[in-house]
């Protein structure tokens, strides 16, 4: 009996292991986010990355991650910005120079596996989070960027 809850236990380990693998969608579930911010992480886990834009009211605002983070496997990153409710971290939108944007596209395949694309934008989504970057997008802070947002589900509906 014990053997048998033994083998039990080692398979429910692999599976879980397996089922949030890189590489694939589900991978989105353990890491939503540019490291080392993740969705629903408290904002004060990172006061040292997490610099406040504005006032926060109530737990609620706006940060910019530090630039030293700003890097997505080999993919530099221009900016990467995050609202927060409750102290906890909601979307993370980031900007890609023109340089970058299809090494950081293939990164995020490479963590999330390959995307869906819908009216111009590519889109992951897991079970709690969806994740869209779009090559061109017509609210670019400068020409060529792309954008990618980081986002909960829940704030989809």
């Amino acid at each position: 009996m014990k053997k048998i809850f033994f083998i039990l236990c080692l398979c429910l380990v692999f599976a879980q292991g397996f089922a949030q693998q890189k590489g694939t969608v589900e991978y989105l579930e353990a890491k939503p986010g540019i490291h080392p911010i993740m969705l629903n992480d408290s904002v004060t886990k990172h006061l040292k990355v997490l610099t406040p834009i504005g006032d926060i009211k109530n737990g609620d605002g706006y940060a910019r991650l530090d630039e030293d983070y700003c890097v997505m496997e080999t993919a530099n990153l221009e900016d990467v910005l995050t609202t927060f409710k409750n102290y906890k971290i909601n979307n993370i939108l980031f900007y890609v120079s023109r340089t970058f944007k299809q090494e950081c596209f293939e990164q995020l395949k490479k963590m999330y596996g390959e995307p869906t694309l819908k009216d111009g934008t590519y889109w992951w989504q897991s079970k709690s989070y969806a994740l869209s970057f779009e090559f061109n997008p017509k609210d670019a802070k400068m020409p060529g960027q792309a954008i990618g947002l980081f986002m909960r589900k829940q704030d989809l509906e």
